[in-house]
């Protein structure tokens, strides 16, 4: 049972305490740091499922009074100290909020972004450029948990933010840009979704170049709002150019044997392993959004091939996250849409070899015996393969 919180047990100066979660009355709290209350053990729960865990001592850290200094040099040395608690706890919480929703959890991703909205406002300020990311975040969870009209005021003020700013960096841009598609998806305002989701693109693209996989995800989001308007050719080649992107990635990976998932020490530890990762995660969220829209146009050769792709990337990507069931079964859709198009014109010729290791003997003769084409390089390929083997 949660103990109550008392008068006395306020902190001094403070006439009232909010729940960390919703802002409501507190009635109970943390009893490892005792400075994060919440209303309800509900709540309480959810935040140490989430995020409170990991900062539970730096909250402590930071919120907790302190003696005051003797010397302006201690002073100056405690104040550091603290902000340099706030920025991990900004960091980790950004990080945290974002493998939530990427793993389809809202719910625990709530938290997390309101812990990273609040530290970032309270570093820098409210209308800082670094708060619009934060401020991206929490508009984002909230529209995963149905809460659109709350989704569309912190998009709002995300936008509102940028607007303060002549230039802004990329990397905030194409979020914005990002959010403000997805959110107007919601509300079915295809046309403007499509436009900020152009603008995602053109904003990677400035930022990453047209070669890199960064690309790939913005052009799902827009081949999703191009089929709205039966642009079905835009919206193909849209999602032909996400899928030739990652799945060359996935193959090279594969091939130099540098396929499998990063630890969570190595995500922690390296900010571009962990975009990496999250980038993979939403990948496969956006793959499987195109995959269902796609089959819903009816299967033929135009919709196979953009099936096959996808296929292959799952198969690539359980096998990355080492579900090999789940492999399996992807696997052998692969192998039924392979019997239904001509896959020599689903990815380059140099990529064919790999496939055919990734996807076994079954895919090389279903090919030969449809196409009659034997003794092909393919063939050859996998001959050596399986001498190398013996």
């Amino acid at each position: 049972m949660s103990k109550r919180i008392f008068g006395l047990s306020v902190h001094k100066g403070i006439s009232k305490v909010l729940c960390e979660i919703c802002d409501k009355k507190a009635t109970t709290k943390c009893e490892t740091c005792r400075v994060t209350y919440y209303c309800c053990q509900d709540h309480k729960l959810i935040d140490a499922i989430s995020f409170h865990k990991k900062v539970c001592q730096k909250l402590a850290d930071i919120r907790c009074e302190r003696p005051l200094p003797f010397t302006e040099t201690d002073r100056i040395n405690q104040a550091a100290t603290i902000r340099q608690n706030k920025k991990e706890i900004l960091k980790l919480a950004e990080a945290v909020a974002r493998r939530w929703m990427v793993e389809g959890n809202p719910t625990n991703a709530y938290p997390a972004a309101m812990i990273a909205w609040n530290m970032a406002k309270d570093l820098r300020s409210e209308d800082s450029c670094e708060v619009i990311y934060p401020t991206c975040l929490v508009s984002e969870v909230f529209l995963y948990l149905g809460e659109f009209s709350a989704a569309q005021q912190f998009m709002v003020q995300a936008s509102w933010l940028s607007q303060k700013y002549d230039v802004l960096p990329a990397a905030i841009l194409s979020w914005l840009y990002r959010l403000r598609g997805i959110v107007l998806m919601a509300f079915e305002n295809w046309k403007h979704a499509r436009e900020a989701f152009a603008e995602y693109v053109y904003a990677i693209a400035n930022e990453y170049g047209i070669e890199g996989i960064q690309l790939g995800i913005p052009y799902g989001y827009l081949g999703l709002s191009l089929l709205k308007f039966d642009n079905i050719d835009g919206a193909m080649a849209s999602f032909h150019k996400m899928a030739d992107k990652w799945l060359n990635f996935m193959l090279t990976q594969y091939e130099d044997k540098t396929m499998r998932r990063a630890t969570e020490t190595e995500m922690a530890a390296d900010e571009k392993v962990q975009e990496l990762e999250f980038q993979c995660m939403e990948a496969n969220i956006v793959f499987q959004k195109v995959y269902d829209v796609v089959r819903k146009l009816g299967m033929n050769e135009r919709t196979d091939l953009i099936n096959f792709k996808i296929l292959c990337f799952q198969v690539l990507s359980e096998i990355r996250n080492n579900n090999h069931k789940d492999a399996v079964v992807y696997k052998e859709e692969a192998l039924a849409t392979a019997t239904r198009t001509k896959q020599n014109k689903c990815v380059p010729t140099k990529r064919i070899p790999l496939l055919i290791e990734v996807l076994g003997d079954d895919f090389l003769q279903r090919w030969e015996r449809k196409h009659n084409r034997p003794r092909t390089i393919a063939t050859k390929y996998l001959e050596m393969i399986k001498a190398i083997n013996v």
